[in-house]
């Protein structure tokens, strides 16, 4: 027995017209992101793990320029031999333009452990970052280290996870694989900041 005297046919041209404006949507947000428009990058500078030589190597440019940088911290690593105290870090952060986020509690490779210990890294630093004020809802996985599974548990505690390379990064995001460039290498010296910029 038919509704409205369309019966199902009418339910089908509704569900049929649905789909067809949700797929319009989505079509105009997509070329919203990767539009052709002139689009000016973006660059953030992250300085992983919270070490002491942050201050010789980060701190002079910043007294130089003025420019955002942020600090992903080993919460559990904070005033260990070779790493800055909270002191150090929040000083930083007070008088330049730094952020502290999640680098987890001690910096293991997260693909490599079970959800419970994935959880234990997360909740702790977390905790700890929450309690003192600091971006505890972005994380730079360790080693870049995560897979599914991992990514699916931040989910629950972040709102981005960043790798630790994979070069620049183009629309659309996959907002919890972040790719990042790297400016160090392993052996030698940082370019200029002007190097990088170009």
């Amino acid at each position: 027995m038919g509704y409205g005297g369309g019966g199902s046919n009418t339910i089908i041209q509704v569900d049929t017209g649905l789909k067809r404006e949700v797929m319009k949507v989505k079509d105009r947000m997509n070329r919203e992101l990767i539009s052709g428009r002139l689009r000016k990058p973006m660059i953030t500078i992250i300085d992983d793990d919270g070490r002491t030589d942050f201050l010789t190597k980060w701190e002079p440019i910043l007294q130089e320029k003025s420019f955002k940088i942020s600090i992903a911290v080993i919460t559990g690593w904070v005033g260990n031999s070779g790493y800055m105290t909270w002191d150090d870090l929040e000083r930083l952060k007070r008088n330049y333009d730094v952020d502290l986020v999640n680098h987890t509690h001690t910096h293991r490779y997260l693909a490599n452990l079970d959800e419970s210990e994935v959880r234990w890294e997360l909740e702790n630093s977390t905790k700890i970052l929450k309690e003192r004020g600091h971006s505890y809802d972005v994380l730079v996985y360790p080693y870049g280290s995560n897979n599914a599974t991992v990514r699916n548990i931040l989910r629950e505690y972040c709102r981005v996870g960043i790798n630790i390379s994979g070069g620049v990064i183009t629309p659309p995001l996959e907002t919890f694989r972040l790719n990042r460039q790297g400016l160090i290498p392993q052996e030698g010296e940082m370019d200029s900041v002007e190097t990088y910029t170009a």
